[in-house]
């Protein structure tokens, strides 16, 4: 059961307590219909009372001694690791504009697995993919033209890994979003950074070299940007990368 669904169910039962204890206090509820005596109905009450009584404290407790600490370390964790979050949003971004542009897609919706499947290794040869960057209250067109898409996607394991390990060693990491905690964890592990890895170790090798199935983890690597990008989605005000069309 989540946490916000024990919250929602105890804050229910407590409404529920508040007009129990209103009912007896205001003498609403006769137990009268039962043929209790008086003294019957008031023993009734008192442990109907006690016992709402009682759940209103404990619940007390459980905010002040739960909610509140966490609630509080959530949004410390949220401050930490917002920055990274922030650079790997940014990142990926770029990522999902490249495979836009080396598909020659309208738009990033409008990849489709086709496109990624035939994509079966990285090139050594220099990149023309572009993209604008804000800079200021402005925004620059950064070229890639110096770069092939080993480097492209060297740069990209590197900064979204490194932005990953940190995250993960944040203590308390239980005040993140569980679909975001898992869906780093999938992409720290995910075999097409290992396919990059492969093709750095051989970018300056004179013998080709493909990884095999590749095109199969292209594919993984997409879906779990798009994942990360819907985990994070609250990010989009703050990117500072747009298309260049």
């Amino acid at each position: 059961m989540r946490y916000r669904t024990i919250n929602i169910i105890l804050i229910v039962t407590n409404v529920i307590a508040l007009l129990i204890i209103a009912q007896i206090i205001f003498d609403l509820t006769p137990l009268n219909p039962f043929d209790y005596d008086s003294e019957r109905i008031k023993e009734v009450n008192d442990l109907t009372l006690g016992f709402s009584l009682g759940y209103i404290v404990s619940s007390l407790f459980y905010l002040f001694g739960t909610v509140i600490p966490h609630e509080l370390n959530k949004t410390r964790v949220q401050k930490i690791v917002s920055p990274y979050l922030s650079d790997i949003h940014n990142r990926l971004y770029i990522t999902q504009l490249f495979f836009k542009d080396k598909f020659n897609c309208q738009s990033i919706n409008s990849i489709s697995t086709q496109n990624l499947q035939s994509l079966k290794s990285l090139s050594n040869s220099t990149m023309t993919f572009s993209y604008q960057e804000k800079n200021g209250n402005k925004y620059q067109t950064v070229s890639n033209s110096a770069l092939t898409e080993v480097d492209f996607f060297e740069d990209e394991r590197d900064l979204v890994l490194n932005n990953i390990d940190t995250i993960l060693a944040t203590p308390f990491l239980s005040g993140l979003n569980d679909n975001l905690i898992f869906t780093l964890t999938r992409l720290r592990t995910e075999m097409f950074y290992v396919g990059v890895t492969r093709y750095v170790e051989f970018k300056n090798s004179s013998v080709p070299f493909t990884y095999k199935d590749f095109e199969k983890y292209v594919e993984e690597h997409f879906s779990l940007i798009n994942d990360f990008m819907k985990d994070t989605e609250y990010l989009k005000k703050q990117l500072t990368i747009k298309d260049l069309k």
